[in-house]
């Protein structure tokens, strides 16, 4: 898109689609709008704007209708509480409906705790200097448009975000930061390396920390799963709390070869009838307010549980 050809915008325009619905598509939608306006006042936007959205619409409608049809043929669609009996449409309707709201008092709350994420971020306090300084080139005005059209479309979301791993929906933007760095030291005098050695210094002494507050949660999110036998078959269910990633904790790893498998509890009775069903000889091993773990003798000549 920066060297506009009829080829490069729709190869542009393929790989936008791919990137829009890998994960989750506004944030990347949001991080496009301000390239997609700042093509559309050059004298060639008219010719390769276009191209690019006769090849990004194609694929994105490919794409996400595979993905809706796919899920709801697994049984994978998750439909919102009442509404078990609505169409795959009908469902994913009153999904979206409930996507945007108006800023509440606690929204406006869990921004302000955003916000303080995005200055310590990585390196504490450069999303400042990408914000004060003058942008001189079309991709620092650009880079910071989409920073900010990013944080100030998330007071109309809900979603807190997650976990506190930063303010993850700007990081398709986060190369503001390395961008408006890069700049800074570039137009720094010679022999002035001060804001260079700062950022350096800031990713430096931030990178140890984060490492230990990553560790200390995954070990507390570890810590609420139930435990699991050593030399027996483990049916673990996870119990389904308020205000918890429950979906987060449902991990079976590789390490356990197959002889722990979690699941996501309902209540305590139809648990006991799954288990019942799957290893009739089952007893229970522990249950508490996270859950429950039934154990079952390890058959080594099952081929389920073949090394």
């Amino acid at each position: 898109m920066l060297r506009p050809s009829h080829k490069s915008a729709a190869l542009a325009g393929a790989v936008g689609s791919l990137a829009l619905v890998l994960h989750n598509p506004l944030p990347h939608a949001l991080f496009a709008l301000p390239v997609l306006l700042w093509r559309h006042g050059t004298h060639s936007a008219a010719d390769v704007c276009p191209r690019s959205c006769s090849a990004t619409c194609p694929c994105c409608s490919c794409y996400c209708s595979a993905e809706l049809l796919a899920t709801d043929a697994m049984g994978l669609r998750q439909a919102p509480t009442g509404a078990q009996h609505l169409t795959l449409i009908g469902a994913w309707t009153r999904k979206l409906a409930g996507l945007f709201v108006l800023p509440t008092p606690a929204l406006l709350t869990v921004r302000a705790y955003a916000l303080w994420k995005t200055l310590i971020w990585t390196a504490p306090g450069l999303v400042l200097l990408a914000c004060v300084q003058r942008p001189a080139s079309a991709i620092e005005r650009l880079l910071l448009a989409a920073f900010v059209l990013m944080f100030a479309f998330y007071f109309f979301i809900p979603f807190d975000q997650g976990h506190g791993w930063g303010y993850r929906y700007l990081h398709p933007a986060w190369g503001l930061i390395p961008v408006a760095t890069a700049v800074a030291a570039t137009r720094a005098m010679p022999g002035k390396i001060a804001l260079p050695a700062l950022a350096l210094a800031a990713g430096l002494l931030a990178t140890p920390v984060f490492l230990w507050t990553t560790r200390a949660t995954i070990s507390e999110a570890i810590a609420m799963q139930p435990p699991v036998s050593g030399d027996a078959m483990s049916y673990v269910f996870v119990a389904d709390r308020p205000n918890l990633y429950t979906m987060d904790l449902v991990r079976n790893y590789p390490a356990d070869r197959g002889y722990v498998l979690r699941m996501v509890g309902t209540d305590f009775a139809a648990d006991r009838a799954l288990v019942r069903k799957l290893a009739p000889n089952a007893r229970l091993l522990h249950a508490d307010e996270r859950g429950a773990t039934w154990s079952a003798p390890i058959v080594r000549d099952s081929p389920s549980h073949a090394d």
